[in-house]
């Protein structure tokens, strides 16, 4: 099942928020040797903000966090306007209320391979729904250029930004995906996923 959680005053020991931060520190402190900020077995940066928001993707019975993705608006602070414009071609960061971010999108490591590929098929879904009801046209990623090779082997709309920039984590380019009814039916059939997202009735209020 997936939850939208508004970073608010929600960061408390042992709610699912907690609980991202702890895979997060599991997945980029422990197993990659990333050198970002982190305290308590958490792991967190500057864009975790109260204006941040986050889709987890929880187990049906247990409610146990299994992966997320953390959602920044464009016209907020956000990774590639402050950290790396250069990785845009021809164009300068976007600033608009229908473009957000996504950063941070993972599976919890400890899942096996076939459990980690459909949590992270359960949260792309996830993001078409998303933006479907929040009114979002397009979302901005950097990722591995191997993730990028995956949207756009999985047939939806997705559009590459710039080329390859090198970080000690290894290479990165940017892109976004469209984000279209179209984009959510192929996506839906293509992974045999539906969204039903928990917690959005504030968020879409708010942005009515």
């Amino acid at each position: 099942m997936l939850d939208y959680v508004g970073r608010g005053t929600r960061l408390i020991a042992g709610t699912p928020l907690d609980e991202f931060h702890k895979l997060r520190y599991k997945l980029y402190i422990e197993q990659e040797g990333w050198d970002v900020p982190h305290e308590n077995g958490r792991e967190y940066d500057e864009f975790d903000t109260p204006q941040a928001g986050y889709l987890l993707c929880r187990h049906e019975v247990t409610g146990r966090v299994l992966g997320g993705v953390r959602l920044l608006r464009s016209t907020q602070a956000y990774m590639i306007k402050d950290l790396w414009p250069d990785m845009l071609d021809n164009m300068a960061p976007p600033e608009a209320d229908d473009i957000w971010e996504g950063s941070r999108l993972h599976a919890d490591p400890s899942l096996a391979p076939e459990a980690r590929r459909k949590v992270i098929q359960e949260l792309g879904v996830g993001l078409y729904e998303f933006a479907r009801r929040c009114e979002i046209s397009k979302i901005l990623f950097v990722m591995p250029p191997r993730l990028a090779e995956a949207w756009f082997q999985s047939g939806v709309p997705f559009e590459m930004l710039g080329g390859e920039k090198h970080f000690a984590t290894g290479p990165a380019v940017a892109g976004w995906i469209l984000c279209t009814k179209e984009a959510l039916d192929i996506a839906a059939s293509r992974f045999g996923r539906k969204a039903d997202i928990h917690g959005l009735e504030d968020l879409v209020v708010s942005a009515a």
